[in-house]
C-alpha cells in the first residue's frame, strides 16, 4: 500500500498506541521489501552482465574469423597480382 493511502488509514484511528503499532508494522514491511528489492536488482544485474559478456564474446569470435578470412583473400589477391606483373 502506498504511503499516502496508509497515512489516510492511520488518520482515522483515534488510539495513538494503535497508530504507532501500525507505523511500526509499515516500517517493518518496507524494510523487508527493500531487502527483496536489492536482491532482485542484484540478480537482474548479474543476468544482464552475463548476456552482455556473451554478446561481446560472439562479436569478437565472429569478427576475428571474418577478419582472418578477409586477410586471406587480400593476401591471395596480392600474391596473384605479383605474378601478373
Amino acid at each position: 500500500m502506498s504511503r499516502g493511502v496508509f497515512q489516510v488509514r492511520v488518520s482515522f484511528v483515534n488510539d495513538v498506541q494503535k497508530q504507532e503499532a501500525w507505523w511500526e508494522r509499515q516500517h517493518e514491511l518496507a524494510a523487508e521489501n527493500f531487502g527483496a528489492s536489492i536482491i532482485l536488482r542484484s540478480a537482474s544485474f548479474v543476468v544482464l552482465l552475463v548476456i552482455v559478456v556473451l554478446c561481446i564474446w560472439v562479436v569478437v569470435v565472429v569478427c576475428t574469423d571474418r577478419l582472418r578470412e578477409a586477410c586471406d583473400v587480400i593476401s591471395k589477391a596480392l600474391a596473384g597480382a605479383d605474378r601478373k606483373i
